[in-house]
């Protein structure tokens, strides 16, 4: 007696993504949770200086401008707090032009616009609500494919000489002559026969998702040969 049953390599391959997906998703509470609001709250304690300087001509090209060291002020400060410098941060800083001359108004835009940056959080709520949707998109897709990947682990199939059995055929095991016909268009390509039998069932057996089918359908050809499609 034959029988299949779950492959290996698509349970590994299919369950390791949906594992995935759920730790991205956790990763994405963390993000929301805590890791966003953390970085605010540090940011906050270290604005009241930032702006300080800034008002007193520190523009985004000083904060970011190398020294001997091969380090910049704005990482001065933070390195200062013990505190890591915000990426997003930086970022900002980076897309402020340099003043258009040397002229006093020109650097005072320069720095208003700075100033601009250091006056809000790191991460605002928007930030914050694309983390929990992004969350939420990947838990529930990842718990899909893990539900979906474990509902197939219990299907089994088995043939003998009366016809086909396991719980992938149904409760009952499937005779030979309740057998009408079987569908070979997508066993070369894809490994993937239909069946049709009485009472309109159909059964589907993949040899991709499953190991050991394809001693299943050798016997079901002997009945119902490929060439007849």
């Amino acid at each position: 007696m034959a029988t299949a049953s779950i492959n290996k390599e698509y349970l590994l391959r299919v369950g390791g993504v949906g594992i995935l997906m759920l730790a991205i998703g956790a990763w994405c509470l963390y993000d929301g949770f805590i890791g966003f609001p953390k970085v605010n709250r540090e940011f906050s304690l270290i604005r009241p200086e930032l702006i300080r300087f800034t008002e007193n001509g520190f523009n985004a090209q000083k904060w970011l401008a190398d020294d001997e060291n091969g380090t910049y002020p704005l990482k001065q400060i933070f390195d200062k707090k013990g505190m890591r410098i915000p990426g997003r941060l930086v970022q900002e800083l980076r897309t402020i032009p340099s003043p258009s001359n040397d002229s006093q108004e020109a650097l005072i835009a320069s720095c208003q616009a700075t100033a601009k940056i250091f006056s809000h959080d790191i991460y605002n709520k928007r930030d914050l609500t694309v983390q929990y949707t992004l969350a939420s998109i990947a838990i529930v897709f990842g718990a899909y494919i893990l539900l979906t990947v474990n509902s197939r682990r219990k299907i089994r199939y088995e043939v003998d000489d009366e016809g086909l059995r396991g719980n992938g055929f149904g409760e009952q095991q499937l005779l030979w002559d309740e057998i009408e016909s079987a569908d070979w268009r997508k066993w070369e390509e894809k490994g993937i026969v239909t069946l049709y039998a009485t009472n309109n069932r159909k059964f589907v057996l993949d040899g991709w998702h499953f190991a050991g089918i394809r001693a299943i359908t050798d016997e079901i050809a002997k009945h119902f040969p490929k060439s007849e499609k």
